[in-house]
């Protein structure tokens, strides 16, 4: 999550969220998971797209509709990659863009990873 979280310095404070919580998370938020590739491992991203209707907005070269179809011409110059987010998952994604191992490589998450959302850094 560099340069947005130092892994060296950085302090996170973090809300555990239940199941009914995670449905009010917003685009935007940094959020605690366990790692899809290893449950034994923590990870913190951004929430960039969930199976609740949003508004359409962008973030660098990824574009989210109100369908939660998420367009991502970066990783297929030739056309458009259509990822759609099934029920009960999210699309994370690490702030450090060329550099980061997120839903990108992993497909979208499971929801029941999320384990909360930071809401303090020092």
């Amino acid at each position: 999550m560099m340069p947005t979280i130092s892994s060296d310095n950085d302090l996170l404070v973090i809300k555990k969220l239940s199941d009914s919580q995670k449905q009010h998370l917003d685009i935007g938020d940094l959020v605690v998971s366990y790692s899809p590739n290893d449950p034994s491992k923590l990870i913190v991203k951004r929430l960039l797209g969930t199976v609740i209707p949003t508004e359409t907005f962008s973030h660098l070269s990824l574009y989210f509709s109100s369908d939660t179809v998420i367009l991502d011409p970066l990783n297929s110059p030739l056309s458009e990659r259509k990822i759609t987010v099934p029920a009960g998952h999210c699309w994370l994604q690490g702030d450090n863009y060329h550099a980061s191992l997120d839903s990108r490589s992993y497909g979208p998450v499971p929801c029941t990873l999320l384990i909360g959302k930071v809401v303090f850094k020092t």
